[in-house]
């Protein structure tokens, strides 16, 4: 389809291609890069290029598929859709929003990133993806309330250009701001399985939203809290975001006990890394007084995680 479909005027088509195709792509600024060919799906970091040229801004996959254009012929590839649902798309969803970085002081220390001109644009695309349910319940057998209450849903991971395929995408909040994404593999063939964007990467997934309830587990990834608190409402459930390795800051263990947390599990993965940072962790709590113990994973195969458990109960009560 193109410009003579009743659908769109050659107002709309203009409108639509003077959308950023770096802003589409969730580029951190509008420059020059290669990375893996969002439509063939393939690992190869330098076969898909954008670029400004004379003609505006363009892309090409080199290596691989062969395909290109500008930014609507990008969407009709990526979708599989047609000439007139890309510039409906476009005009729809994309052309408000362009990022500009903002100028920061230059001070030491860990500092939260600022996502907020331009988190609400993100997530409305996000959590609006069609397969969004079906996508995630290949991964995890998350239920549609709990998808929909933390804003999971399916998208290109921004503001990084490792990766430019459609993950599955877990926004990160802090004090009610969205400070990092993290994204989940579908089906490309890159080597991350997980990439994270938005700056520092320390922060601690849904402290912000532990009860006075006494008892918090700990485990070792944001999608395993989520499941644990599904199958157990009465327990709140926290992980580091980028897994155990992470070390913990001391304002996350105050939180902690600014909750009145009586005892914290910390059910990390069942292989050497998790149980040595089991280990760890359990101490630096201890010292701060407050009680906690690693779960004992019996007879569990090894790198079982909270996954693996909660299908085990379910077995045991079948």
């Amino acid at each position: 389809m193109n410009a003579d479909s009743p659908r769109i005027t050659t107002e709309q088509i203009d409108q639509a291609r003077k959308v950023s195709l770096f802003t589409v792509l969730g580029a951190a600024v509008e420059k020059d890069y290669s990375a893996c060919c969002p439509i063939h799906k393939g690992d190869n970091p330098r076969a898909f290029h954008v670029w400004k040229g004379d003609n505006g801004e363009r892309w090409h996959c080199f290596t691989g598929c062969g395909e290109g254009g500008d930014v609507i012929d990008f969407i009709r590839r990526r979708d599989g859709c047609s000439f007139a649902d890309a510039v409906e798309l476009l005009i729809g969803e994309f052309e408000p929003m362009h990022y500009v970085p903002q100028e920061q002081p230059k001070q030491k220390g860990w500092q939260r990133p600022d996502w907020s001109i331009h988190s609400t644009r993100y997530l409305m695309r996000w959590v609006t993806h069609p397969k969004k349910y079906e996508l995630w319940n290949e991964y995890k057998p998350l239920k549609r309330e709990t998808i929909d209450a933390y804003q999971l849903g399916v998208g290109i991971v921004p503001q990084q250009k490792v990766c430019l395929h459609e993950r599955l995408l877990v926004p990160v909040f802090e004090d009610g701001i969205m400070v990092s994404v993290r994204g989940r593999q579908i089906d490309c063939e890159c080597k991350e399985k997980w990439l994270t964007a938005g700056g520092h990467k320390n922060v601690m997934y849904n402290l912000e939203n532990i009860r006075d309830n006494g008892v918090v587990w700990v485990t070792g990834n944001n999608v395993d809290s989520l499941l644990l608190m599904e199958r157990y409402p009465h327990y709140d459930a926290v992980s580091p975001l980028t897994g155990e390795r992470t070390k913990w800051r001391k304002e996350w263990i105050a939180q902690l006990k600014a909750a009145n947390t009586e005892q914290v599990i910390v059910a990390y993965d069942n292989d050497d890394t998790g149980l040595q940072a089991g280990v760890k962790l359990c101490n630096a709590l201890h010292k701060a007084g407050i009680k906690a113990r690693r779960w004992e994973w019996i007879d569990a195969p090894p790198k079982a995680d909270i996954g693996w458990l909660l299908a085990q109960t379910v077995e045991s009560a079948a």
